[in-house]
This record gives structure tokens, C-alpha cells and sequence, in this order.
């Protein structure tokens, strides 16, 4: 098993994490934890998303339909 972690504000987060999706079907081998917490070590409490994603090794699953996912910027 393989893990990709996606965290930012709540729509980079997500945006990411549909972007890695894109293609590719979940199946019962993929599991998706989320979790919102507070960026550490800021004085605003920000919300922010965390997708932590387990999926199977493959090369269907490591490779990309599009560029690299970017670094998410921070608030």
C-alpha cells in the first residue's frame, strides 16, 4: 500500500485530491481518511483539510493525467 497525503484550505485540499482522482476508480482497495485541524504554529486558526489517501501499488495509480501537483500555497 501506498499513502498520498493533500492538506491546505478546505478548496486547495480538495481541488488537489480531484486532480490525483481524476481517472481513476476507486475501488474498495482505496481508503480516504479526512480530518480538519488548525494550521500549527499560526496565531489565526485557520481551518484546514487533510485527505490522507491508501491506495494499492501500481503504475495506474502513480501516474498523473496532468502536470505535477503544486505546491499548495499558504494562507
Amino acid at each position: 500500500m501506498r499513502c498520498k497525503v493533500f492538506y491546505g484550505a478546505r478548496n486547495e485540499a480538495k481541488e488537489a485530491f480531484n486532480k490525483w482522482a481524476k481517472g481513476k476508480a476507486l475501488a474498495k482497495d482505496v481508503i480516504i481518511h479526512t480530518h480538519v485541524t488548525v494550521e500549527p504554529y499560526k496565531k489565526a486558526e485557520i481551518p484546514w483539510l487533510v485527505i490522507v489517501v491508501f491506495y494499492p501499488e501500481g503504475s495506474h495509480w502513480e501516474k498523473e493525467k496532468e502536470s505535477p501537483i503544486e505546491t499548495m500555497a499558504k494562507i
